[in-house]
């Protein structure tokens, strides 16, 4: 499938591929530490080699490159769908035993956009009639944020309202696929209960009994889940967004309903789930997966296609990095300096700003993954890739 989209000015700095540079120098304990210098030729093919993996197993519903970027002040909203593939046997790599014709195929799409609309569980029939590996996990293709997707993917997703069912779609890959939009987040406090296993049965039976007859969730979870950190809020234990393979409590959280419990064994626990209103708890359990970063990069010359091209050394660029990163360690503005500096084509106008970034953009190479480490206000050490040297900071 074709999903997903990246800025042009990401999509530059995503082409430049990290060198294998060991001799860098150190800048003290301040800045993070990227552990990129280091990092070896075999590392850096390895880590090619997964990504042009995932790329040839990423549906076409993901863009490559798009002028959007999530530039306000919060993180921009997400949206989740769920996929149904229905595949022919005139695709490559089928098994032989599907005889399905494209025509064929077709119709029972079709026939499956009915049945969905008319009320069928949509996560029913994509277990029973889709060809995806997703549908094992109902086809939850996970969040995705403004500006990720294919137009055509991205326009249903964003306009259509809860549990909305798509038509066919023809051009995401070979065969057809249906969505629909599913809830992104989802909120739930937690009763978590060790010891003896047949100890903690009992006692789990016990507490659902108190709250089948009334007794507060959040009352019963501070006196006795074993989990002291989420006992003291009330046993709010995480706001999570949606992923592609949720299991345990953080699938309990969606299957749910609002204010259904449900009892959970894990492998040496079990848990109480209530699935509650996303703004009933603490937002310190949020999961964390938005970074906004603010960069400078600077090339050198044999800068990757799309940059500003720059007649320094290597040498001379890493001397530059080293720089700029004093200086804004000492207090010096990293918006005026990437104004300055930035050979970003369009980095300078926006004074580095990169907006938010998510957890799941596409393409994103491990420098930047490591980003993600950061505490906002927390500089990274210059990192060099193929076309030059680049400063982050976290924002947000």
């Amino acid at each position: 499938m074709k999903f997903l989209s990246l800025t042009q000015t990401l999509g530059s700095l995503l082409a430049c591929t990290v060198l294998n540079l060991n001799s860098a120098p150190s800048f003290g304990a301040e800045p993070w530490d990227g552990g990129e210098r280091a990092l070896g030729s075999a590392s850096v093919q390895a880590a090619e080699a997964e990504a042009e993996q995932v790329q040839a197993e990423t549906p076409k519903y993901y863009s490559i490159i798009s002028p959007h970027l999530n530039m306000g002040p919060e993180p921009p909203e997400l949206r989740c769908m769920r996929d149904l593939w229905i595949p022919h046997s005139g695709i490559e790599g089928m098994p032989k035993d599907l005889n399905r014709t494209e025509e064929q195929a077709r119709a029972l799409a079709e026939r499956v956009v009915e049945l969905a609309r008319s009320g069928m569980d949509f996560k029913q029939l994509v277990r029973q009639y889709s060809g995806a590996k997703s549908a094992r996990f109902g086809g939850s293709m996970g969040v995705f944020p403004p500006g990720m997707l294919q137009e055509s993917v991205e326009d249903f997703l964003f306009s259509a309202e809860l549990g909305e069912v798509s038509p066919v779609f023809d051009d995401l890959s070979e065969g057809f696929h249906i969505l629909q939009r599913v809830e992104a987040r989802a909120a739930c406090r937690v009763i978590q209960i060790q010891g003896v296993e047949q100890e903690q049965a009992e006692f789990a039976r016990k507490l659902l009994q108190q709250l089948s007859e009334g007794a507060d969730f959040a009352a019963l979870a501070r006196e006795h889940s074993a989990d002291s950190r989420t006992a003291a809020l009330g046993g709010a234990w995480r706001i999570y967004e949606r992923g592609t393979q949720d299991r345990l409590v953080k699938a309990a959280a969606f299957d749910n309903s609002l204010g259904e419990v449900s009892l959970l064994k894990g492998a040496s626990s079990y848990y109480i789930v209530k699935r509650v209103e996303i703004d009933s708890v603490d937002p310190s359990v949020a999961e964390e997966n938005f970074i906004r970063l603010r960069s400078i990069f600077l090339s050198w010359d044999g800068a990757a296609s799309g940059l500003i091209p720059n007649p320094r050394t290597i040498e001379e660029c890493e001397i530059l990095a080293d720089e700029l990163l004093r200086r804004i360690t000492e207090g010096e503005d990293m918006g005026e300096l990437a104004r300055q500096f930035n050979d970003d084509p369009t980095g300078r106008e926006r004074e580095g700003d990169l907006g938010w970034l998510h957890r799941r953009q596409p393409k994103l190479p491990a420098w930047m993954n490591k980003s993600f480490q950061l505490r906002v206000g927390e500089l990274a050490q210059p990192i060099p890739l193929k076309g030059g040297w680049i400063i982050l900071r976290r924002e947000g």
